[in-house]
């Protein structure tokens, strides 16, 4: 481990050294001992390998070693995990895994958060991200507040959570909204229909609401179905809507 921490450390520096000075021949010269040809960058999505290299710090002291290396790359915001270590053929290599976005806020531009509710630096343009929209309640002149992020929060876990069980689900809702009564209401974007739920929401009510809707449409096709309400124990409210009426039936 001390011989592969020895080699490691010596290899990051020369390559973070080289990312920010260019090509020089007395950076070279300095770490030609050390017989490096090749830095590679597994695991990357959203950040790119010389982004990567940027967040290796330029140490003399090389006591820290790999763990010191890897401890700094999980500083940046979007890497959850980093290792350090060495290939044959002189290479190095740097192994992370990237926080992953579920959700878009809009704060009023699109921001992508992860599971825990909490911003990502991505360009949800730039890598064209298909993500349900949260929408928690705002205060007057939308400041963000404390309650307003925990409602993010608390939408972006139950998004995920629901997406690991069910993924199906987490695939056709187009965004998921806070309530006054504090419930969460997810709007399907192929139908326009949404599930009216207080989280959690086990698999079995989820899969019975998902069951109303679409048995709804061929009872009642003259109507256009809009929510079905799970908040109510062992039973499901079907909410329709026509022109000029609304009417409720419940299964």
């Amino acid at each position: 481990m001390r011989k592969l921490l020895a080699f490691t450390v010596p290899v990051m520096l020369a390559a973070a050294t080289l990312a920010a000075l260019g090509d020089r021949r007395d950076i070279l010269a300095h770490f030609a001992r050390f017989h490096v040809s090749a830095v590679e960058v597994r695991g990357a999505r959203y950040l790119d390998a010389e982004e990567i290299r940027q967040w290796i710090p330029v140490y003399e002291d090389e006591r820290g070693g790999a763990r010191s290396l890897e401890g700094r790359l999980r500083t940046h915001r979007l890497i959850e995990e980093a290792t350090v270590r060495s290939l044959p053929g002189d290479t190095a290599e740097i192994v992370i895994r990237e926080r992953q976005p579920v959700a878009l806020v809009a704060t009023p531009a699109l921001n992508p958060v992860d599971p825990a509710g909490e911003y990502l630096p991505i360009d949800p343009a730039l890598h064209r991200l298909d993500l349900p929209i949260l929408r928690p309640m705002e205060p007057p002149g939308g400041t963000l507040t404390v309650t307003e992020h925990q409602q993010i929060q608390a939408m972006a876990a139950e998004l995920h959570r629901l997406g690991e069980l069910h993924p199906d689900f987490a695939r056709s809702v187009s965004e998921i909204a806070w309530t006054p009564q504090g419930t969460l209401t997810a709007r399907f974007s192929e139908t326009g229909a949404a599930l009216h739920f207080q989280p959690p929401l086990s698999v079995r009510r989820l899969r019975e609401g998902l069951a109303a809707l679409a048995d709804a449409v061929p009872r009642a096709p003259e109507r256009t179905v809009t929510v079905a309400d799970l908040r109510f124990s062992d039973q499901v409210v079907v909410r329709h809507a026509s022109p000029g009426e609304q009417g409720n039936a419940r299964r």
